[in-house]
């Protein structure tokens, strides 16, 4: 037998010619249709290959890819070559809820998996298969419809479908049908770590998704800690505090390690080194629209965009193509005089109305939920800063800006906006 490192190997994608002839050749299954196939060649040669495509059943919801085919020459062994062929995949490809394979416990051990990374994750029940001539063939391969197109006959399908079946249909062919023990369903899940970035004596815990965890370079996502990152260009010093947790693992373990920093390094809301602004576990930012909250933001709002020269000036200097051309239409809009909406004062005859109804009939916007959120707050945003909800929409870039602004009232940190022009 030949003895071939992996290491000596170029890794390619397989063409599909190349591929059947391969499987058929050294596989005992031979040949599945897939999306990706990756090959190892040595010395110009195809030695090993693996054959990935999208789960179809819509009852597999713990993975997106299955591995079809993993195989290598019968004559070789390649040592290294399905852990490498996999990390490459891991490394090129997002496989979402998971990676699945399936082995099959009558022909094969299954041993290579758990070295590869994957884990059991369940046995499915006991299935038939078809025997002709020594050679082995899926149940798929009794379907009518497969049938129908090999034999061929004169009446039409619908007619002769109804007459025999699977059963008796390989039965005439020749076929022998046989139960086989249930196929033997591997996984490699996402995998979740906690980690801390450190900058200039801040703290921040938080958690990622990740595939191979050599690979990874992520740093950090929280709003505050951008800012201190932003504020000293610095990306700080990443520990992984722990790794290779599930998700629901992960959620507990952030809760845990942000209220170990808070305890340790006190929080930023409080003048403290902790900048996580949510206790952990769901993402994103928790605060509550308290009264004073409101009034910091109707503050921050009356100051830019009724009274400050500043906010007005960027607004020249920053505004759209339209604003600059026009300058003289810059000062109706803060007043709120520019408002008019382009259907004001149309009246539809009754013919229009119904082809406006009938068309908008059934039919519900993708971002209704957000949108119906969104003008709740911008309902209270007009009554506290008597503003349009035009006015308040040219700026809401802005608006979010000003709400940041508090996060840390002793002592506030710079910060850009987005089109990063400006600090404060």
């Amino acid at each position: 037998m030949n003895k071939i490192r992996a290491s000596k190997c170029e890794i390619r994608e397989v063409p599909a010619s190349e591929q059947r002839e391969f499987l058929n050749s050294n596989h005992i299954q031979g040949y599945v249709a897939c999306s990706v196939c990756l090959g190892l060649y040595y010395n110009d040669r195809l030695v090993y290959l693996q054959s990935y495509g999208k789960t179809r059943r819509a009852n597999i919801t713990y993975a997106d890819w299955d591995m079809k085919r993993m195989c290598g020459l019968k004559d070789s062994y390649i040592y290294g070559g399905a852990s490498k062929l996999l990390k490459y995949f891991l490394q090129h490809y997002n496989i979402g809820n998971g990676l699945v394979t399936y082995c099959d416990p009558e022909e094969f051990t299954g041993g290579v998996y758990p070295k590869l990374g994957f884990k059991q994750h369940h046995i499915c029940p006991d299935d038939y298969r078809y025997v002709k001539d020594g050679k082995v063939y899926s149940k798929q391969y009794g379907k009518k419809s497969e049938i129908y197109d090999r034999i061929k006959p004169d009446e039409p399908f619908d007619v002769w479908k109804t007459k025999h079946t699977e059963r008796e249909m390989m039965d005439k062919l020749g076929y022998t049908r046989e139960w086989h023990k249930g196929l033997i369903a591997y996984i490699i899940e996402p995998k979740y770590y906690i980690y801390e970035i450190e900058v200039h004596g801040y703290h921040y815990i938080g958690q990622h998704k990740y595939q191979l965890l050599t690979d990874d370079d992520y740093t950090g996502s929280g709003i505050a800690l951008q800012r201190i990152q932003q504020k000293y260009n610095d990306m700080g010093k990443k520990t992984i505090i722990e790794s290779d947790l599930s998700k629901q693992e992960a959620d507990e373990r952030e809760k845990y390690w942000i209220a170990q920093s808070r305890k340790k390094y006190g929080h930023i809301h409080d003048g403290g080194k902790n900048c996580n602004i949510a206790d952990g576990g769901q993402g994103g930012l928790i605060v509550p629209m308290t009264e004073e909250i409101k009034g910091k933001i109707s503050s921050t709002l009356k100051q830019y965009f009724s009274s400050n020269e500043q906010a007005i000036e960027r607004l020249r200097e920053d505004g759209s193509k339209w604003i600059k051309e026009h300058p003289e239409h810059l000062q109706k809009m803060i007043d709120g005089r520019n408002n008019t909406s382009w259907n004001k004062g149309k009246h539809w005859n009754e013919e229009v109305r119904q082809k406006i109804s009938q068309a908008k009939a059934g039919k519900k916007h993708k971002n209704q939920a957000p949108m119906v959120e969104g003008l709740t707050r911008m309902g209270d945003m007009i009554e506290k800063t008597k503003l349009s909800r035009a006015q308040i929409m040219k700026r809401w870039t802005i608006v979010k800006i000003g709400v940041w602004s508090y996060v840390d009232e002793n002592k506030p940190l710079d910060y850009q906006d987005q089109r990063g022009k400006w600090k404060r």
